[in-house]
Protein backbone atom coordinates (compact mmCIF):
# COMPACT_ATOMS: atom_id res chain seq x y z
CA UNK A 1 0.00 0.00 0.00
CA UNK A 2 1.31 3.45 -0.97
CA UNK A 3 -0.04 6.62 0.61
CA UNK A 4 1.12 10.24 0.44
CA UNK A 5 1.13 12.67 3.35
CA UNK A 6 2.27 16.24 3.97
CA UNK A 7 4.72 15.54 6.81
CA UNK A 8 5.38 13.16 9.68
CA UNK A 9 4.65 15.94 12.15
CA UNK A 10 1.20 16.67 10.77
CA UNK A 11 0.17 13.20 9.57
CA UNK A 12 1.63 10.68 11.99
CA UNK A 13 -1.78 10.37 13.63
CA UNK A 14 -3.43 9.68 10.25
CA UNK A 15 -0.91 6.92 9.57
CA UNK A 16 -1.50 5.33 12.98
CA UNK A 17 -5.27 5.57 12.47
CA UNK A 18 -4.95 3.88 9.06
CA UNK A 19 -3.12 0.88 10.53
CA UNK A 20 -5.43 0.68 13.53
CA UNK A 21 -8.60 0.75 11.41
CA UNK A 22 -7.49 -1.10 8.26
CA UNK A 23 -4.78 -3.45 9.52
CA UNK A 24 -5.04 -7.20 10.00
CA UNK A 25 -4.69 -8.82 13.43
CA UNK A 26 -1.82 -11.27 13.77
CA UNK A 27 1.08 -12.03 16.10
CA UNK A 28 4.51 -13.57 16.65
CA UNK A 29 6.87 -14.27 19.55
CA UNK A 30 3.84 -14.31 21.84
CA UNK A 31 2.93 -10.71 20.93
CA UNK A 32 -0.31 -9.63 19.28
CA UNK A 33 -0.42 -6.75 16.84
CA UNK A 34 -2.32 -5.21 13.96
CA UNK A 35 -0.40 -4.66 10.74
CA UNK A 36 -0.41 -3.53 7.13
CA UNK A 37 2.06 -5.33 4.90
CA UNK A 38 4.30 -3.54 2.40
CA UNK A 39 3.36 -0.03 3.52
CA UNK A 40 5.09 2.84 1.72
CA UNK A 41 4.38 6.25 3.24
CA UNK A 42 5.60 9.27 1.26
CA UNK A 43 6.07 12.55 3.11
CA UNK A 44 6.35 15.64 0.95
CA UNK A 45 7.82 17.99 3.59
CA UNK A 46 10.71 16.39 5.55
CA UNK A 47 11.38 19.69 7.33
CA UNK A 48 8.36 19.09 9.58
CA UNK A 49 9.56 16.04 11.46
CA UNK A 50 9.09 16.49 15.19
CA UNK A 51 6.08 14.52 16.48
CA UNK A 52 4.65 15.50 19.85
CA UNK A 53 1.08 15.80 21.05
CA UNK A 54 -1.05 16.04 24.16
CA UNK A 55 -1.54 12.27 24.23
CA UNK A 56 1.71 11.13 22.60
CA UNK A 57 4.55 12.95 24.27
CA UNK A 58 7.81 11.81 22.74
CA UNK A 59 11.24 11.85 24.36
CA UNK A 60 12.97 14.56 22.32
CA UNK A 61 16.33 14.24 24.15
CA UNK A 62 16.29 10.54 23.25
CA UNK A 63 15.51 11.34 19.60
CA UNK A 64 18.40 13.80 19.43
CA UNK A 65 20.92 11.48 21.11
CA UNK A 66 19.83 8.69 18.74
CA UNK A 67 20.81 10.91 15.83
CA UNK A 68 24.14 11.86 17.41
CA UNK A 69 24.87 8.18 18.05
CA UNK A 70 24.36 7.44 14.33
CA UNK A 71 26.97 10.01 13.35
CA UNK A 72 29.54 9.59 16.14
CA UNK A 73 29.17 5.86 16.88
CA UNK A 74 28.43 6.64 20.52
CA UNK A 75 25.94 5.33 23.06
CA UNK A 76 24.53 8.62 24.37
CA UNK A 77 20.90 7.53 24.01
CA UNK A 78 21.31 5.19 26.98
CA UNK A 79 21.89 8.21 29.21
CA UNK A 80 18.44 9.66 28.46
CA UNK A 81 16.52 6.38 28.14
CA UNK A 82 17.64 3.95 30.90
CA UNK A 83 14.93 1.46 29.83
CA UNK A 84 17.20 0.49 26.93
CA UNK A 85 19.60 -1.20 29.36
CA UNK A 86 17.54 -4.38 29.13
CA UNK A 87 18.46 -4.61 25.43
CA UNK A 88 22.21 -4.16 25.99
CA UNK A 89 24.59 -6.96 25.11
CA UNK A 90 26.81 -7.30 28.20
CA UNK A 91 29.74 -8.49 26.09
CA UNK A 92 29.76 -5.45 23.79
CA UNK A 93 27.99 -2.85 26.01
CA UNK A 94 25.89 -2.09 22.94
CA UNK A 95 22.21 -2.55 22.27
CA UNK A 96 21.52 -5.64 20.19
CA UNK A 97 19.74 -3.54 17.56
CA UNK A 98 22.14 -0.60 17.75
CA UNK A 99 22.41 1.23 14.41
CA UNK A 100 25.54 3.26 15.11
CA UNK A 101 27.97 0.34 14.92
CA UNK A 102 26.30 -0.81 11.71
CA UNK A 103 26.70 2.61 10.11
CA UNK A 104 30.22 3.21 11.39
CA UNK A 105 32.14 0.21 10.08
CA UNK A 106 35.84 -0.64 10.46
CA UNK A 107 36.27 0.64 6.88
CA UNK A 108 34.78 3.99 7.89
CA UNK A 109 31.51 5.87 8.20
CA UNK A 110 28.79 5.02 5.69
CA UNK A 111 27.47 8.57 6.15
CA UNK A 112 30.81 10.02 5.06
CA UNK A 113 30.87 7.64 2.11
CA UNK A 114 27.43 8.56 0.75
CA UNK A 115 28.27 12.26 1.04
CA UNK A 116 31.46 11.67 -0.93
CA UNK A 117 29.57 9.65 -3.55
CA UNK A 118 26.95 12.36 -3.97
CA UNK A 119 29.60 15.06 -4.26
CA UNK A 120 31.37 13.06 -6.97
CA UNK A 121 28.17 12.21 -8.86
CA UNK A 122 25.15 14.16 -7.66
CA UNK A 123 22.68 11.80 -9.37
CA UNK A 124 24.35 8.58 -8.26
CA UNK A 125 22.18 5.58 -7.41
CA UNK A 126 24.88 4.12 -5.18
CA UNK A 127 24.50 6.37 -2.12
CA UNK A 128 23.14 3.62 0.10
CA UNK A 129 23.61 2.99 3.81
CA UNK A 130 23.12 -0.65 4.80
CA UNK A 131 21.99 -1.17 8.40
CA UNK A 132 20.66 -4.72 8.75
CA UNK A 133 23.88 -6.70 8.52
CA UNK A 134 23.91 -10.54 8.75
CA UNK A 135 27.56 -10.39 9.87
CA UNK A 136 26.51 -8.42 12.97
CA UNK A 137 22.96 -9.49 13.76
CA UNK A 138 22.39 -11.87 16.65
CA UNK A 139 19.40 -13.78 15.31
CA UNK A 140 18.94 -15.51 18.66
CA UNK A 141 18.05 -12.10 20.10
CA UNK A 142 14.59 -10.54 19.95
CA UNK A 143 16.13 -7.17 19.08
CA UNK A 144 17.81 -7.21 15.67
CA UNK A 145 18.04 -4.19 13.38
CA UNK A 146 14.61 -3.27 12.02
CA UNK A 147 15.95 -0.95 9.32
CA UNK A 148 17.37 -2.54 6.21
CA UNK A 149 18.73 0.42 4.26
CA UNK A 150 18.71 4.15 3.53
CA UNK A 151 19.10 5.33 -0.06
CA UNK A 152 19.76 8.98 -0.87
CA UNK A 153 18.72 10.05 -4.37
CA UNK A 154 19.30 13.61 -5.60
CA UNK A 155 16.98 14.71 -8.37
CA UNK A 156 16.09 18.18 -9.70
CA UNK A 157 17.95 20.02 -6.95
CA UNK A 158 16.37 18.00 -4.09
CA UNK A 159 17.76 15.22 -1.93
CA UNK A 160 15.19 12.47 -1.45
CA UNK A 161 15.51 9.67 1.08
CA UNK A 162 14.15 6.13 0.70
CA UNK A 163 14.10 4.08 3.91
CA UNK A 164 13.40 0.34 3.85
CA UNK A 165 12.45 -1.44 7.08
CA UNK A 166 11.68 -5.11 7.65
CA UNK A 167 9.43 -4.18 10.59
CA UNK A 168 8.27 -0.96 12.24
CA UNK A 169 6.37 -0.39 15.48
CA UNK A 170 4.42 2.64 14.29
CA UNK A 171 3.25 3.81 17.72
CA UNK A 172 6.37 3.51 19.86
CA UNK A 173 9.33 3.34 17.49
CA UNK A 174 8.33 5.16 14.32
CA UNK A 175 8.46 8.64 15.87
CA UNK A 176 12.17 8.13 16.60
CA UNK A 177 13.03 6.34 13.36
CA UNK A 178 11.53 9.04 11.15
CA UNK A 179 13.11 11.80 13.24
CA UNK A 180 16.68 10.55 13.01
CA UNK A 181 16.48 9.57 9.35
CA UNK A 182 14.90 12.82 8.19
CA UNK A 183 17.37 14.80 10.28
CA UNK A 184 20.17 12.94 8.54
CA UNK A 185 18.51 13.72 5.21
CA UNK A 186 18.42 17.43 6.08
CA UNK A 187 22.05 17.44 7.25
CA UNK A 188 23.30 15.83 4.05
CA UNK A 189 21.12 18.08 1.88
CA UNK A 190 22.67 21.10 3.59
CA UNK A 191 26.18 19.79 2.96
CA UNK A 192 25.31 19.28 -0.72
CA UNK A 193 23.68 22.74 -0.92
CA UNK A 194 20.49 21.01 -2.05
CA UNK A 195 16.89 21.37 -0.97
CA UNK A 196 15.33 18.63 1.12
CA UNK A 197 13.12 16.45 -1.06
CA UNK A 198 10.62 13.72 -0.26
CA UNK A 199 10.95 11.18 2.53
CA UNK A 200 9.79 7.65 1.66
CA UNK A 201 9.27 5.28 4.58
CA UNK A 202 8.61 1.66 3.58
CA UNK A 203 8.02 -1.21 5.99
CA UNK A 204 7.42 -4.89 5.26
CA UNK A 205 5.33 -4.98 8.42
CA UNK A 206 3.94 -1.64 9.65
CA UNK A 207 2.21 -2.50 12.91
CA UNK A 208 0.84 -1.39 16.26
CA UNK A 209 0.85 -3.70 19.28
CA UNK A 210 -2.36 -4.65 21.05
CA UNK A 211 -0.88 -3.31 24.30
CA UNK A 212 -1.04 0.17 22.74
CA UNK A 213 -4.59 -0.06 21.37
CA UNK A 214 -6.17 1.90 24.24
CA UNK A 215 -3.54 4.63 23.90
CA UNK A 216 -4.22 4.86 20.18
CA UNK A 217 -7.97 5.22 20.81
CA UNK A 218 -7.19 8.27 22.97
CA UNK A 219 -5.36 9.91 20.07
CA UNK A 220 -8.71 11.13 18.73
CA UNK A 221 -7.95 14.51 20.26
CA UNK A 222 -4.48 14.57 18.71
CA UNK A 223 -3.57 18.21 18.27
CA UNK A 224 -1.06 18.98 15.51
CA UNK A 225 0.89 22.19 15.63
CA UNK A 226 -1.03 25.29 14.60
CA UNK A 227 2.25 26.90 13.62
CA UNK A 228 5.37 24.89 12.83
CA UNK A 229 8.61 26.83 13.07
CA UNK A 230 11.12 24.49 11.49
CA UNK A 231 14.69 25.58 12.09
CA UNK A 232 17.17 25.81 9.23
CA UNK A 233 20.26 23.60 9.13
CA UNK A 234 23.39 25.23 7.70
CA UNK A 235 25.91 22.37 7.89
CA UNK A 236 28.64 22.92 5.29
CA UNK A 237 30.66 19.69 5.56
CA UNK A 238 30.77 16.25 7.12
CA UNK A 239 33.68 17.46 9.24
CA UNK A 240 31.58 20.31 10.66
CA UNK A 241 28.73 17.89 11.36
CA UNK A 242 31.03 15.59 13.34
CA UNK A 243 32.75 18.46 15.16
CA UNK A 244 29.52 20.08 16.32
CA UNK A 245 27.92 16.78 17.32
CA UNK A 246 31.09 16.04 19.30
CA UNK A 247 30.68 19.34 21.12
CA UNK A 248 27.10 18.38 22.02
CA UNK A 249 28.31 14.97 23.22
CA UNK A 250 31.05 16.58 25.33
CA UNK A 251 28.54 19.02 26.75
CA UNK A 252 26.24 16.15 27.70
CA UNK A 253 29.07 14.27 29.40
CA UNK A 254 30.49 17.21 31.36
CA UNK A 255 29.41 17.67 34.97
CA UNK A 256 30.34 21.35 35.03
CA UNK A 257 27.47 23.68 34.07
CA UNK A 258 29.87 26.45 33.04
CA UNK A 259 31.67 24.08 30.66
CA UNK A 260 28.36 22.87 29.26
CA UNK A 261 27.29 26.42 28.42
CA UNK A 262 30.73 27.23 26.97
CA UNK A 263 30.50 24.22 24.62
CA UNK A 264 27.04 25.33 23.48
CA UNK A 265 28.28 28.83 22.70
CA UNK A 266 31.06 27.43 20.50
CA UNK A 267 28.60 25.71 18.13
CA UNK A 268 28.15 27.66 14.88
CA UNK A 269 25.00 26.10 13.47
CA UNK A 270 21.95 27.47 15.29
CA UNK A 271 19.97 24.29 14.78
CA UNK A 272 22.76 22.19 16.29
CA UNK A 273 22.93 24.66 19.14
CA UNK A 274 19.21 24.20 19.79
CA UNK A 275 19.77 20.42 19.95
CA UNK A 276 22.36 21.03 22.64
CA UNK A 277 20.01 23.39 24.45
CA UNK A 278 17.34 20.69 24.55
CA UNK A 279 19.80 18.27 26.15
CA UNK A 280 21.11 20.86 28.60
CA UNK A 281 17.60 21.85 29.69
CA UNK A 282 16.78 18.15 30.08
CA UNK A 283 19.91 17.67 32.22
CA UNK A 284 18.93 20.60 34.45
CA UNK A 285 15.39 19.29 34.84
CA UNK A 286 16.81 15.92 35.90
CA UNK A 287 18.80 17.81 38.55
CA UNK A 288 15.59 19.60 39.60
CA UNK A 289 17.08 22.94 38.52
CA UNK A 290 13.83 24.15 36.97
CA UNK A 291 14.67 27.87 36.86
CA UNK A 292 17.93 27.27 35.00
CA UNK A 293 16.22 24.77 32.69
CA UNK A 294 13.55 27.33 31.80
CA UNK A 295 16.22 29.92 30.99
CA UNK A 296 17.91 27.53 28.55
CA UNK A 297 14.64 26.29 27.02
CA UNK A 298 13.52 29.87 26.40
CA UNK A 299 16.49 30.36 24.07
CA UNK A 300 15.08 27.78 21.65
CA UNK A 301 13.16 29.43 18.80
CA UNK A 302 12.48 26.47 16.48
CA UNK A 303 10.07 23.52 16.68
CA UNK A 304 11.86 22.05 19.70
CA UNK A 305 10.13 24.68 21.86
CA UNK A 306 7.00 22.52 21.69
CA UNK A 307 8.71 19.86 23.78
CA UNK A 308 9.04 22.23 26.72
CA UNK A 309 5.83 24.19 26.10
CA UNK A 310 3.65 21.09 26.17
CA UNK A 311 5.25 20.06 29.45
CA UNK A 312 4.67 23.42 31.10
CA UNK A 313 8.38 24.30 31.33
CA UNK A 314 8.02 27.50 29.27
Amino acid sequence: MEITYTSTSRDWYNLIKLIFEKGDDTGSRGLKYREILDLNAIFKNPNEIYIDSVNRKTNLPFAITNLIDLVLNTNLSLSVNPKLQEFVNNQTSRQYGDYSERINLPKGSQIARVISQLKSDINTRQAVIIIHNPLIEDYSSNDIACTLSLQFLHRNGKLNLFVKMRSNDMYLGNVYDTFQFQMLQREIASILKADTGEYHHAAGSAHVYSTDFNKIKKLDDFTPYSEYRAGKITTKSYEQLVEEYQKIAFMLGSQNLGKKIKELESINDEYHKSMGEVLLAYYLLEKDQKVEAKQIANKITNEFRYYFARRGII
